[in-house]
């Protein structure tokens, strides 16, 4: 049966339909971040040490999520960084290795998603428990969400570029209040479970 889409030639039926209002929505199995203790991660990710061979089950739940919650791939970042004294963005594979490698660069971002004109990097933590390590592991991303807002706030820097941190886990719930005045309407800073709430209404912003 002919329609008139047959005269929209295929690279334009692509464009509108990455063009299409994403309708994020939660899904069914990701619970509150904060209810996620060190006793009970093994019902989060089916294991009980995130260590080792293990240690990359938080961020890969974490990524699942974000698929099947907005129907879009969330590919790796491609080692993208933020120089925290340049306030450059860009990949740096190996920022630390070689005689011109420094300290200036920020860890790298574990995921990219690209739809309705943003582009959206995601830094994806999962931290349980007391204790210095922790602690450490925390002030690390403080550091690295306060570059991200420095790098936003750049009038140069592109505005359809969105920051996402992921924090599950009961210290980071702990914490997460020492990020508040970090707060920026292209920079995210909280668990899973509220983000696609947060996410929806920042489409209606800009569609």
């Amino acid at each position: 049966m002919y329609t008139d889409m047959d005269d929209i030639p295929l690279n334009e039926l692509q464009r509108n339909i990455l063009n299409q209002r994403v309708r994020p929505s939660r899904p069914s199995e990701v619970k509150p971040g904060s209810g996620l203790t060190k006793q009970l991660r093994h019902e989060f990710f089916g294991v009980d040490d995130i260590s080792g061979e293990n240690s990359m089950e938080a961020e890969k739940y974490q990524r699942r999520m974000i698929v099947k919650g907005t129907g879009y791939p969330c590919k790796k970042s491609g080692n993208m960084r933020i120089n925290t004294e340049t306030n450059a963005f860009e990949s740096r594979p190996k920022p630390y290795a070689g005689v011109n490698g420094n300290f200036d660069w920020t860890e790298d971002f574990d995921g990219n998603q690209s739809f309705n004109n943003l582009n959206i990097y995601y830094n994806f933590k999962c931290i349980v428990g007391d204790g210095g390590s922790q602690t450490r592991s925390i002030k690390c991303v403080y550091e690295f969400v306060k570059a991200q807002l420095k790098l936003t706030n750049d009038d140069t820097f592109d505005k359809n570029i969105i920051f996402v941190n992921i924090l599950d886990g009961d210290t980071c719930s702990k914490h997460v209040s020492k990020f508040s005045h970090l707060k920026h309407p292209n920079i995210y800073i909280g668990d899973l479970y509220d983000y696609f709430e947060w996410l929806d209404n920042r489409l209606d912003t800009i569609l």
